[in-house]
């Protein structure tokens, strides 16, 4: 997002590296038809809003942070956790600090 500011919903997620999921999603389309997909996820919980503030000291240009809750029942469910996985599945192996440390070099 463009300006000073980085809005940031207050929300758990389940960051995956996109490596991996380009691969679990590779297996999927080229194996045998199945019902619905697992889901798929990184290796940990994070809060986004922390993740924001360990990625924008990396970046060249410097912004303020806004955490936020998003109102009515999207709000509702990202702040309790509706993003994260709630069944079995793959589960990526990068953690986002180990792809952080890979972006700086």
């Amino acid at each position: 997002m463009p300006g000073p500011l980085a809005v940031i919903p207050r929300m758990r997620v389940q960051p995956v590296a996109v490596r991996e999921a380009a691969r679990a999603l590779t297996g999927l389309a080229e194996g045998p038809a199945q019902g619905m997909a697992p889901e798929l996820a990184g290796p940990r919980e994070e809060w986004l809003l922390d993740m924001v503030r360990r990625l924008l000291p990396t970046r060249p240009e410097r912004r303020f942070v806004l955490p936020v809750r998003y109102p009515g029942a999207a709000g509702r469910a990202m702040a309790g956790g509706g993003l994260l996985p709630t069944g079995p599945g793959p589960r990526g192996m990068q953690t986002f600090d180990a792809w952080l440390a890979d972006e700086r070099g």
